[in-house]
């Protein structure tokens, strides 16, 4: 007895972890961006005006940052920037071998997708390791 598998289906089975792969770390940058505009935005509040914060700066030195509308956000923010130096290396080093993959490259909306995707976590990674994002790091644990 045969079976037929038609080719659409096949396709569609062998790009799922692609997908899934760039709707992560769409996913995860959309995150990444919040993370950043709540703690711009908790500082600013506290200074006056927009600046990157630091540890220990004159302005939330002796006041408690995540009170009112920014509590809930403490947890998850912080996890993000503990996990961050192990998620964004591993994110892009699975993207790149899901983009050398033959079944990703030949569906070009998948690969243009995966490839932005992947563009956007290495923005993500370079924006923490520079000394403004790891001022805001420190400070967000702080």
């Amino acid at each position: 007895m045969t079976t037929t598998v038609y080719a659409r289906t096949a396709t569609t089975k062998s790009t799922r972890a692609a997908w899934f792969q760039a709707s992560l770390q769409l996913v995860y940058v959309i995150w990444f961006g919040t993370c950043v505009w709540v703690a711009l935005a908790r500082a600013a509040h506290f200074a006056g005006q927009l600046y990157i914060p630091y540890q220990g700066d004159p302005y939330t030195a002796s006041v408690d940052i995540w009170t009112g509308w920014s509590s809930g956000f403490i947890g998850p923010m912080m996890a993000t920037v503990l996990l961050q130096p192990f998620v964004a290396p591993v994110s892009i080093g699975v993207s790149a071998w899901l983009l050398t993959q033959k079944r990703t490259r030949h569906n070009m909306i998948l690969f243009a997708v995966l490839l932005f995707s992947t563009l956007l976590m290495v923005a993500c990674f370079v924006l923490a390791i520079v000394p403004a994002g790891r001022s805001v790091g420190d400070w967000i644990l702080d």
